[in-house]
């Protein structure tokens, strides 16, 4: 079974995962974690740990960040030793919906590269696209 965690700065996190289910309804249960002023690195340490103690030993934990390098993304990753966990750095809407779409379909390395591929081609300067009548920008 897969498990997700959403990880950032702030509260984006929350608003992330309440905006992709505003675009495709709701979807498995997301844990957001939220680095803000009076969080603590213990309190999302913590966090990390229950969810993984509820988590079966053939599961897959996918977390993904706002930041690498970052303080949430350095927390997340002090759980690599575990196998089970699996942090992806730079999360935004393209990532998380093709993740919500695909994590039933896909086995976690497949999931991985896809959502990290549409992370990536989910970042474009529009003005730079050039279309005419019969084409479509890309989705």
């Amino acid at each position: 079974m897969k498990h997700f965690v959403i990880a950032t700065h702030g509260y984006f996190s929350r608003e992330l995962i309440r905006s992709a289910a505003l675009i495709m309804g709701d979807g498995p249960e997301i844990l957001h974690l939220c680095m803000c002023e009076t969080t603590t690195g213990e309190e999302i340490r913590s966090r990390i740990r229950q969810k993984l103690e509820k988590c079966g030993q053939e599961d897959q934990v996918i977390m993904m960040t706002d930041v690498l390098g970052g303080s949430i993304c350095t927390l997340c990753s002090e759980f690599l030793a575990d196998s089970r966990v699996h942090v992806l750095a730079g999360v935004n809407m393209p990532m998380l919906l093709t993740v919500l779409g695909s994590w039933e379909f896909m086995d976690t390395e497949e999931l991985i590269q896809e959502a990290v591929r549409s992370g990536r081609e989910g970042i474009c300067y529009v003005n730079g696209i050039q279309t005419d009548t019969e084409e479509e920008l890309p989705v």
